[in-house]
């Protein structure tokens, strides 16, 4: 081979490497799938339009930590990690407020429960139920450990009761797809041990007033 068609062929050799690497580090960077997810109730109940008991739940409040659309995951005692490509389709505030009230909604049975942007019912003197999120850690091994600080009040925003309630649940599917229905298991836990405690207080307020079993409507 003569040295220009030598020169011309390592030209040709060292064009298709740098084709090569080229393709390689496109596939490399290329953008990563993002997955949305959303929180669920596990066991929809009709509430009895008949009672003249109604429980407004205000937003549920979070950490500053939370207040983000992507998965925030535990590692350990010291540290989280963003995932930015696992996200809540719409903010985790709305949401668990949202799975609350169908959660209380099922676990009370007898009561009317609704959001504070819901139109109340006439002639109902509603309780109020403020909740704010002290805890919510999910990790890659599928856990999840919710508390819970509420209050109950009167119509007249003094408060009657109030307490803390803490859970802590296991994803049932591989991956990131169990951690959403993982906490929505943990909302419900959390409202079939806060419903006998709203009971109490409502017993002791009205006592005339009647109130169901919770085991019914608690698993």
């Amino acid at each position: 081979m003569n040295p220009i068609a030598r020169v011309h062929w390592r030209c040709k050799a060292l064009q298709a490497g740098w084709l090569v690497a080229a393709l390689l580090v496109a596939g490399c960077t290329a953008a990563p799938v993002t997955r949305y997810h959303q929180l669920t109730p596990l066991s929809p109940h009709s509430p009895n339009t008949t009672m003249d008991r109604e429980l407004v739940v205000d937003t549920v409040r979070l950490p500053e930590s939370l207040e983000r659309l992507a998965f925030v995951v535990r590692l350990d005692a010291n540290q989280v990690e963003v995932l930015d490509t696992e996200r809540w389709v719409s903010p985790l505030s709305d949401q668990l407020t949202r799975s609350w009230i169908d959660s209380l909604q099922s676990a009370l049975g007898d009561t009317w429960v609704r959001s504070r942007y819901a139109p109340p019912r006439v002639g109902v003197a509603p309780y109020g139920l403020s909740l704010e999120v002290e805890q919510l850690d999910m990790t890659y091994q599928g856990d999840v450990q919710l508390r819970v600080h509420w209050a109950l009040v009167d119509h007249q925003a003094r408060v009657l009761r109030q307490g803390r309630t803490r859970v802590q649940t296991q994803a049932q599917q591989p991956g990131w797809l169990g951690l959403a229905p993982a906490v929505s298991e943990a909302v419900a836990q959390a409202a079939c041990e806060m419903a006998p405690l709203l009971r109490q207080e409502w017993a002791a307020n009205s006592p005339a007033a009647p109130l169901s079993d919770p085991a019914n409507n608690c698993r």
